[in-house]
């Protein structure tokens, strides 16, 4: 019988499980990354809205592309994340006063 030595934190839960368990799950958050890195700015925000414990990383990617995005991509993702977390709607406000300055 394998030890339940592994502390993993995912989706803001904590889980305690074997080396096996946490491989399969890494493996898991790593072809959910892949999935994410692949989709359109319309489907990130409607990946976001789904309750499936990825939306840090769907946020994530919307900041790192958000630079080489179309002007209409930009304003979605200002405007998604103007509806979020106090972080991300002082994110959104910084991009969006630069938006309005170009």
């Amino acid at each position: 019988m394998e030890a339940k030595i592994i502390v993993c934190i995912f989706a803001s839960k904590f889980y305690i499980m074997t080396k096996s368990e946490y491989m399969l799950l890494k493996g898991r958050i790593k072809e959910r990354e892949k999935q994410i890195k692949a989709m359109s700015v319309d489907e990130l925000i409607e990946n976001l809205h789904d309750e499936n414990g990825f939306g840090k990383y769907t946020i994530l990617e919307m900041k790192q592309r958000f630079d080489s995005l179309e002007d209409a991509d930009k304003w979605k993702i200002i405007d998604e994340l103007s509806s979020s977390t106090k972080a991300n709607q002082q994110w959104a406000e910084g991009k969006r006063k630069k938006m309005k300055n170009k």
